[in-house]
């Protein structure tokens, strides 16, 4: 692994720089503005993965076939960037199955935001310029081979992999990202090589509600956590290339009170257990979903928050502020290690710049 100065990687440096700027002025002024935004363009998706909300049969229909316009999105992303958005996620349901993907990457990427798409892969092969101007391209693997598509369906593995391959044949950055399951706890050494066999980082998520779920193999016990963040430390100081950084993942690892439960402002706490950098949801982070809702995290719900289609993005974001909830953290890596970032920890800040400059 080496760094490698390009004037790729120049403008690169320069977005990066910019959202520090950003996060450096917030803790001056003590500001709240939506620096970090989770931007799902589409509910639709071609796979039926078994743990992901497209199958749930409880949510209406128009949501699950909700999506966002090439105009309203544009509108939206304008409107982000005026409240001081830096950095952005696009995400479904599948977002490579937007007719306008190409248009709005390019767009996003033009205005000055860190960009990464996040994908089930399938589609990558045919539509990697798409994305190619991205940031970073997210291909969701939840396992090597047969792991993966138990979950997410025969033959995914094979196609994913194939449009993994040919982006970045096509110098698409990408990284891997798995979702912690029963079916790969015992397994995950297997996804770490093959991160490290193709030179891309590998991140990981617990499951939505950390865990909690009404699916069997997304139930894992506190236990069973705890020994899988133990593997996974081991992994990184191995050499893997484990996106996340140590002191996040230390976080989980050493987590005082139930995984499966959010720790609020007066959750008491074992003796000469440190608590954990309060999350950033609803103070410079937020999510905006197809169906118009702005909200806080997906741990306390995609549909709890005020519509921005009734009453505007700003005046949404000022809601969200207002009504942020009484949490200080979750178990959730992924909040964990946002949160360093966002506070400008500075492990969590040379782990951002690792992981975005770092090339084989």
């Amino acid at each position: 692994m080496t760094y490698l100065y390009t004037p790729a990687v120049k403008k690169r440096c320069l977005v990066n720089l910019n959202l520090i700027y950003r996060l450096c002025r917030l803790r001056i002024t003590g500001r709240k503005e939506p620096i970090f935004v989770c931007f799902y363009l589409t509910n639709r998706c071609n796979l039926r993965c078994k743990y992901c909300f497209v199958i749930d049969e409880k949510i209406d229909k128009k949501i699950l076939s909700a999506e966002f316009t090439r105009e309203e999105t544009f509108h939206f992303v304008d409107e982000f960037y005026a409240l001081g958005t830096r950095m952005m996620f696009l995400l479904g349901g599948e977002p490579l199955l937007h007719r306008h993907i190409g248009d709005i990457v390019e767009y996003i990427v033009a205005k000055g935001i860190v960009l990464d798409v996040v994908t089930n892969g399938t589609l990558l092969g045919e539509k990697y310029e798409a994305v190619k101007k991205a940031h970073a391209v997210c291909v969701s693997l939840d396992g090597v081979g047969e792991v993966n598509d138990g979950l997410r369906g025969e033959g995914v593995y094979e196609r994913a992999m194939a449009g993994l391959k040919k982006a970045m044949e096509h110098g698409v950055r990408c990284r891997i990202h798995s979702v912690v399951s029963r079916s790969n706890l015992q397994r995950f050494e297997e996804t770490a090589k093959l991160a490290r066999e193709l030179g891309v980082p590998l991140t990981v998520s617990p499951p939505t509600h950390i865990g909690k779920a009404d699916f069997e193999p997304l139930n894992i016990t506190d236990e069973e956590y705890r020994e899988f963040w133990q593997k996974y430390r081991e992994l990184k100081k191995q050499g893997y290339p484990i996106g996340n950084t140590f002191a996040a993942i230390d976080t989980v690892r050493t987590w005082p009170i139930g995984y499966h439960e959010i720790m609020m402002d007066d959750t008491p706490l074992p003796r000469g257990c440190k608590k954990p950098v309060r999350c950033v949801s609803g103070d410079i982070f937020c999510g905006l979903e197809p169906s118009g809702t702005l909200y806080y995290c997906v741990q306390l719900g995609c549909y709890r928050g005020p519509n921005v289609r009734e009453v505007g993005l700003r005046k949404a974001w000022e809601m969200l502020v207002e009504d942020r909830p009484k949490c200080l953290s979750c178990a959730s890596i992924n909040m964990i290690e946002n949160a360093m970032m966002m506070r400008l920890d500075p492990g969590a800040i040379l782990g951002l710049l690792k992981f975005r400059f770092l090339k084989k």
